[in-house]
């Protein structure tokens, strides 16, 4: 396959349609903002990105988000069912009827290079964009 030209930053702003691959996932426009967000069109879709680059460490995620649910996040691997919160590095909780920022800070801190799973547990939810701090 074709390598990367460098690692992703994400202490920038990600855009969820920023991925290597995805399963069960569609895209929702946005007319108010002229953008467009990753929607899950089953419980579990989910989204991965390679390569970010979390340098000395972040402790927490925030994500533009809508729906109702939760967003599993796992580094370099996806368990095969999402059930044991545990290994989720973060869990975002979701009640949201409209585009809203949400935190949660990760397990533990989050060092180095790692591919990161976005896994949605519910059918609908929509993710915007996410950035680390």
């Amino acid at each position: 396959g074709v390598s990367a030209l460098k690692n992703l930053n994400p202490f920038e702003t990600v855009a969820g349609t920023t991925m290597f691959t995805c399963a069960d996932i569609w895209y929702e426009d946005i007319q108010v903002s002229s953008s467009i967000a990753v929607k899950a069109t089953k419980d579990c879709g989910w989204i991965m990105v390679k390569n970010a680059d979390f340098a000395e460490g972040a402790s927490k995620i925030t994500a533009q988000v809508k729906g109702s649910g939760k967003i599993y996040i796992y580094a370099d691997s996806m368990p095969e069912t999402t059930e044991d919160e545990s290994k989720a590095i973060s869990v975002i909780n979701i009640e949201e009827s409209t585009y809203n920022l949400v935190t949660a800070d990760f397990s533990k801190s989050l060092n180095g290079v790692h591919d990161i799973y976005f896994v949605m547990n519910k059918k609908d939810i929509c993710f915007k964009n996410w950035s680390v701090q």
